[in-house]
């Protein structure tokens, strides 16, 4: 069963992940982690290749930092991130150790304002990961 994506109206906002929809794959999981940011992360278990969650947030147009809090690992995917089914950059979560409140930057351009699509898909793995997951506790865009 596909969920719509959920629908968010502020101009610069920020959403926990386990807040987000799932579009595609497996029940998002949550874990307690004390040294992590708002003590706390999520992800998708068990993770796979085109895993998809998203959401959707009123923006102006104009060009915006799509701020990712997460955390890498040995076991990490690649994800895509999509705004209105555009690619517009991937995050290689993989490391050879681990790290809490690593934030990642995309930058994106929105041309009209309205509603607008934000997805983050896995779309690999790095080649020395030992599995596909994307650990990550927040989103911010401004």
């Amino acid at each position: 069963m596909m969920l719509q994506p959920k629908q968010i109206q502020i101009e610069r906002f920020s959403l926990f992940y386990k807040d987000i929809s799932i579009i595609s794959g497996a029940s998002m999981k949550h874990a307690s982690a004390p040294l992590q940011l708002y003590k706390t992360f999520s992800y998708q278990n068990p993770p796979v290749i085109g895993d998809k969650v998203g959401f959707q947030v009123h923006i102006e147009e104009g060009v915006y930092l799509l701020y990712i809090l997460g955390s890498p690992s040995t076991n990490r995917g690649i994800i895509a991130i999509e705004v209105d089914d555009l690619e517009q950059g991937r995050i290689d979560w993989y490391s050879p150790i681990f790290y809490y409140n690593i934030t990642r930057v995309i930058p994106f351009v929105i041309i009209t304002n309205g509603m607008h699509t934000i997805n983050f898909k896995t779309v690999g793995k790095n080649s020395a990961s030992s599995s596909y997951f994307s650990v990550i506790t927040k989103i911010w865009i401004k």
